[in-house]
């Protein structure tokens, strides 16, 4: 026995036996091409969202002091970077705690 699918077409509504594009208008109807197709163009969007974020995180002032070529700037950088990290913990343990005290 033979495997055999008979696809309609989303597009044209015509129904196709054993083909992966549509023999009228020529759409995608195979459902594991579109599946395979649907993963690509979603691999692709979240590199493209990578990218754009490490391009941000590079074009932010603290990334520019820390990787500055004069030994004073990236010293300044890491100095401000450590307050601003320090500066981030003691919120976050503040908001932590009025939360843990309103509960």
């Amino acid at each position: 026995m033979t495997n055999l699918s008979i696809i309609k077409c989303k597009a044209c509504g015509t129904f196709n036996r054993n083909l992966d594009y549509c023999s009228t208008c020529g759409e995608l109807i195979n459902p594991s091409l579109i599946r395979k197709k649907n993963i690509e163009k979603r691999k692709k969007k979240h590199k493209e969202h990578l990218k754009k974020e490490q391009v941000e995180a590079e074009n932010s002032l603290l990334y520019k002091l820390r990787n500055h070529h004069f030994w004073f700037i990236r010293a300044v950088g890491t100095i401000l970077y450590s307050v601003w990290v320090i500066v981030m913990a003691v919120g976050s343990f503040l908001a932590w705690l009025a939360a843990t005290i309103s509960a």
